[in-house]
This record gives structure tokens, C-alpha cells and sequence, in this order.
């Protein structure tokens, strides 16, 4: 926790075997090229966060109404080291994917005034919630519609989110839906939309056996939408960063910061984490 480099990838590996044949002859196999096998990877941080979903047990929409769209809680662990309490998480950036179905004809489907709650706190006013798509603010009337792939939470400038060691905090994502029809004379089936926090399906490219998987937060200034995060090995803007669902950090930098621009290198993306199930909405 306190001298070791995190976000290494420690790989066990067999490269010598000695054996014995029925006739008592024994030989060895060596690999002078590589490894004879390699064990699977694992991943050393200072913490890691834990993701659980949190059902919401209404799955209709009214139009109009305010809704939790989608609930999860992400916890932090506790162990103490000489004295000292580690386990903090720190939450810069998570993106909910979303679904829709509308069918047959088109309805204008729409989530608007999009709103964060940590802990049933409204936290909106610190955060920027848009589509990635278009990098547009979804917090009025002007919301995700079917062109949207996900929704992006971002804290905002300099801030972010902290989990305390041993603690949780549970997200809510509260919107109003817009245009849903249910099944009738021209639509045959109801209109929908499903929501599902997932993780990242391959650690960050940057890193390797020898270099940490770990980096800084990245705005890319020439590629990037809005204020949507992404990871790289330097805050200086760069077409190379890389795009994460989640952007945590396990507080291991000297002086942790969330800056954008002078930043500490200790974040890393939701490789490995939990996914989550869908919340879906219908009509």
C-alpha cells in the first residue's frame, strides 16, 4: 500500500520443467524464446472499487413523469496498514449505455432533465450529464433521444467523486421520459428503453508486463466531445486517448488530483469490474 507501484500486471509464469521418464531418464524442457505457460494476469492496485446493481422495481413509463431511470452502488474497501486507513475510491467518469426499441413507426423517443442523485441528494449542480454522441447537456428539455448510445457523467473541472475507505455510495440516474407509445392501432408493440451500466472490455492499451495500467485524465482536445474524459499517459491533449465506460482511481499518486491538466497519473478504466443487468422501461 505504500511502496509498491500500482496498476502493475503481474504475470506467474512456468519456463524450467525437470522430469523423469519410465526408464528413469531424466530431462529437462526449457523455453529459451518465452515462457513454456503463463498463468492468467493480475492486476495490482492500491484499492478497487465494487459495483452492484440495484433493481428498480417499475418497469412502465408514464410520459412526463420523473423516474429513477437507473440505480447502482459502488462501494470501496477498508484494510489498514501500520496504523494507517487505505481503501479510498475516487470516481471521475462513468457512461450508462442505452437502449431503445421503437417500433414499427417513429415516436421521437426521449429521456430528458436528467439528474444525479448520490445517496438521494441531488448532486447534479457539481456533474455534466450529456450524450456522447453529440456531447450535448441532457439536464433540460433538450435530453438523449434514439440517436443517443449513452449517457456521460462527468465531475465537473478539477472535482470528483470520493468514496471513503469502507464506505458506499449509491447513483441514481432521474429523468423524464418523452414520446413513448404503447402498443395500438399503429404501434404494435410498446416503446422502450433500457439502461445498463458496463464495464470496460480491455484494460487500457498503453500498459504492459512492464508499464503500469494506470494514466492520467485526458481531455483530447482535438477529438474529444465536451467535457467527456478519456485516459492517456499525460494530461496533454492527445488524439491517443483512449475512451473508458468508468474512470476511477485507487488514490495511489503522491498528492492525488483530478486535474485535467496537470493531474496525477493514478487512473485507469472499469477493466475487470462487474457489469451490471439493464434497467428496462416500456410503455
Amino acid at each position: 500500500a505504500t511502496a509498491g507501484n500500482s496498476g502493475l500486471r503481474i504475470i506467474p509464469a512456468l519456463t524450467y520443467v525437470k522430469y523423469m521418464d519410465p526408464q528413469g531418464t531424466v530431462s529437462t524442457i526449457t523455453d529459451s524464446t518465452g515462457d513454456l505457460y503463463e498463468a492468467n494476469s493480475t492486476y495490482v492496485y492500491r484499492t478497487t472499487p465494487t459495483v452492484s446493481q440495484i433493481d428498480l422495481t417499475n418497469g412502465s413509463i408514464s410520459n412526463g413523469q420523473v423516474l429513477d431511470l437507473y440505480k447502482f452502488k459502488v462501494t470501496a474497501p477498508s484494510y489498514t496498514v501500520a496504523g494507517t486507513t487505505y481503501g479510498d475510491i475516487n470516481i471521475k467518469q462513468f457512461k450508462i449505455a442505452v437502449s431503445w426499441s421503437d417500433a414499427p413507426t417513429a415516436d421521437a423517443l426521449e429521456l430528458e432533465s436528467l439528474k444525479l442523485y448520490k445517496d438521494g441528494v441531488d448532486i447534479t449542480s457539481s456533474v455534466t450529464i450529456s450524450d456522447e454522441d453529440a456531447g450535448t447537456s441532457a439536464e433540460s428539455t433538450s435530453g438523449v433521444t434514439e440517436d443517443a448510445s449513452q449517457i456521460v457523467i462527468v465531475w465537473d473541472g478539477d472535482t470528483e467523486d470520493t468514496i471513503q475507505a469502507g464506505g458506499s455510495t449509491t447513483y441514481t440516474i432521474v429523468g423524464t421520459p418523452q414520446g413513448f407509445v404503447a402498443s395500438g392501432a399503429t404501434d404494435t408493440t410498446n416503446d422502450s428503453v433500457a439502461l445498463i451500466f458496463t464495464t470496460d472490455a480491455a484494460d487500457v492499451t498503453f500498459g504492459s508486463t512492464t508499464v503500469d495500467f494506470i494514466g492520467y485524465l485526458n481531455t483530447d482536445s482535438t477529438a474529444q466531445i465536451g467535457s467527456i474524459m478519456s485516459l492517456y499517459t499525460s494530461a496533454t491533449a492527445s488524439t491517443s486517448a483512449e475512451a473508458a465506460n468508468l474512470i476511477w482511481s485507487d488514490d495511489s499518486a503522491v498528492a492525488h488530483s483530478a486535474s485535467t491538466t496537470a493531474g496525477t497519473g493514478d487512473w485507469t478504466n472499469g477493466y475487470l469490474l462487474q457489469s451490471l443487468t439493464p434497467q428496462a422501461w416500456s410503455d
